[in-house]
This record gives structure tokens, sequence and C-alpha cells, in this order.
């Protein structure tokens, strides 16, 4: 069966999060299940609550009478890196290898978020063989009518280390809906240990209104293939100039009436910077 899904999202147990679980549910009415990834330093004291209340939703339907299924999850910062854990329900040790053992132990599915540049040197020396996957597309950082491309391209450099590292996509909740963007999970059921299995296993795809993407990497846009691939590097190459224009902007002699205007008609051009 195929399940609707959304990954990484923040209810109040975030500081920074305005929406509880059941305001959550509402706003994704017709989703599946819903995983909750509260940021690991503002909740890890409260898990039991948490858990106490995810356990209370996932036993009622919402206000159009679906039975949804909210996951358990967090997001854990080590160093600078930004660490999906979906599934683990207990506490993190802080030293690298022993967070490395709990992967290994626990099995959870791991997601790094919003990868920077920085982030892969990390993947790369210390948790290539832990790490599930990374998101190609966040709807709070990313471009909302495409993937970042460099990820993509981050992604296949990776795939050739390690076959199995895969593309996903985070909502990352926090004030509203970002995008319609939703995960594709094919599992036997609508239950924890199912939907996780099935995303480790890479049996889902990502899509929204403009693109299409799956595990591997692979992309369509529009309903087609994505067939001039010098055009993912030419939009790649825009985002990435957009980013160093917007912070050149802030050297300039200008008025910040006049600054603004030249923000906004980058992000015009450009998308979102």
């Amino acid at each position: 069966m195929e399940f609707k899904g959304l990954l990484h999202v923040h209810s109040t147990y975030s500081r920074d999060g305005k929406y509880n679980i059941q305001q959550i549910r509402e706003f994704y009415k017709d989703y599946d299940f819903i995983t909750i990834t509260n940021h690991y330093e503002h909740c890890s004291e409260r898990f039991d609550e948490i858990i106490s209340e995810i356990d209370i939703q996932n036993n009622k339907p919402n206000s159009i009478g679906k039975k949804q299924l909210i996951l358990f999850g967090f997001e854990y910062q080590y160093n600078y890196s930004h660490i999906l854990f979906i599934g683990h329900k207990g506490t993190m040790p802080t030293n690298l290898e022993k967070i490395k053992a709990l992967i290994k132990e626990k099995k959870p599915l791991v997601i790094l978020a919003h990868p920077q540049m920085k982030d892969f040197e990390l993947l790369k020396k210390s948790l290539i063989d832990s790490v599930d996957g990374f998101e190609v597309y966040n709807s709070l950082h990313t471009d909302k009518q495409c993937p970042a491309f460099h990820l993509l391209r981050k992604l296949k450099e990776m795939r050739e280390k390690k076959s199995a590292m895969k593309a996903f996509f985070g909502e990352d909740f926090h004030n509203g809906v970002n995008s319609d963007t939703a995960i594709y999970v094919t599992a036997e059921k609508l239950a924890s240990t199912d939907i996780i299995q099935a995303m480790k296993n890479g049996d889902y795809y990502i899509k929204n209104r403009y693109f299409t993407y799956y595990p591997d990497g692979r992309f369509i846009y529009a309903g087609k293939k994505f067939l001039p691939l010098t055009k993912s590097y030419c939009i790649g190459a825009v985002q990435y100039l957009s980013q160093k224009f917007g912070k050149v902007l802030s050297y300039f002699p200008y008025s910040s009436a006049i600054k603004e205007k030249l923000h906004k008609l980058l992000q015009l051009l450009f998308g979102r910077i």
C-alpha cells in the first residue's frame, strides 16, 4: 500500500515551533503519517510527555475522520550538523563513536537535515556508514520549484562511496505550511516499524506540483524527464550566484531602501536567497 507522509516537523515542544501536534494534524489532514522531529536540546527532558501525546493522537481520527500515524523523532545537533533521528526514543550520547554504536544497535532512520558543504566533510569522514541519506530538498531552505541541484550531484558522489545513500526531503515545519511536498511510501501497513523500514529500504518517492524525485536521485520535472543535464547545472549556478549576490548587496554603499529593492529583484529572478 502507498502512504502519503511528511518528514521534519517541529511542534511547540521546539522553542521555535508555533503549533501543537493536534493543530499540525489539521494542516496536513489528508496525509497518512507525519513525523514530529523537535529539536533535541529543546525537548529531551520531555520525551515521555511527547510520546504520550503522540499515542493519544494516534488513537483518534482527525477532523475529517481520517486515521493518521504520528511518528516520533528529533533533530539532533552534532557540532554544526543537524541530524534527524526517527524511531529512536532514548537520549543521545555526545561522543561520535557512541552515536555510531547507537545507530548500529537501534537502527533508527537517520537523515542529515538541510546540509551545507561542511556537513559533507563529517559525512564522508565519520558518518557515511551510519546515515541513511540527506535532504536534497528542504521546503524552508530550498527554492520552492526545484531541489538544490548541487545536492543532487553531491548525492551521486556519496552514492559512489555508499550505494544505499538516499535522497530525502524535509518540510522543516515551524510556523506554517511551507509547500505541498510529500513523501509517498510503499509499505505493508500504516505502522511505525513498517513506514520507517520502508524508507530505510528506499521504497518511496517524493513529489509536489513541480517535480518528482526518487531515493537514488533520479529526477522528473513538470511530469517529464528532466532531459538537458546542462539545465540542472545552470539552475545550480543561478542558485549559487543568488546567494553570493545577496551577500554582496550588504557591502554596497546604497541606502537600505535601494538594497531592499535589489534584494527583491534577485529573489524574483533567482528564487530564494
